[in-house]
């Protein structure tokens, strides 16, 4: 199954969810009747990948606009969401696309109107975001309702991601 360029997790969700509908109306009757083919997993082979934990959703300003992007796309609505922060404040992304580049360290505002963050590689300019707490807003309203945040201003963990702290014991 092909995954757009700019599809959201959602999206890749309700494409699964078709397919899956699909294979199980093909194999329902033989699951029901017990003659569907069996076959013994390979543990060895087998894979495990852990549940999602919310800082997973922390964006490292260090990593390339397109992974930026991918995650804001992975964990958009109805998702917890991408997330950074400014001030002491989270700071949620619920859309975001590479865009023209800035230049200047990654996690920088480099520009305002459109709002653009410098990434690893590039910069990110900001479509739809929210403050914890506040209502989304979005670059079409930002002229109204004013993002908070300054040209210049550093965002983040953009040194790199949050070291994880030694196992105590």
């Amino acid at each position: 199954m092909a995954i757009g360029p700019k599809e959201t997790a959602l999206e890749v969700f309700r494409k699964v969810t078709a397919a899956a509908r699909m294979v199980l109306e093909r194999q329902i009757e033989p699951l029901k009747q017990g003659t569907a083919p069996r076959r013994r997993q390979v543990e060895a082979e087998a894979s495990y990948f852990g549940g999602r934990k919310p800082d997973d959703g922390r964006i490292d300003w260090t990593q390339s606009a397109a992974a930026i992007f991918n995650l804001i796309r992975a964990v958009t609505h109805p998702y917890p969401g991408a997330f950074t922060v400014a001030d002491g404040r989270r700071l949620y992304l619920w859309w975001a696309e590479p865009a023209a580049s800035c230049h200047g360290k990654p996690g920088v505002v480099c520009s305002i109107a459109p709002l653009r963050v410098t990434t690893g590689d590039g910069c990110l300019e900001l479509a739809a975001w929210q403050w914890e707490g506040r209502a989304e807003q979005s670059a079409a309203a930002a002229a109204r309702t004013p993002h908070g945040l300054r040209l210049g201003q550093r965002l983040g963990d953009a040194e790199g991601p949050r070291a994880t702290p030694p196992a105590s014991g």
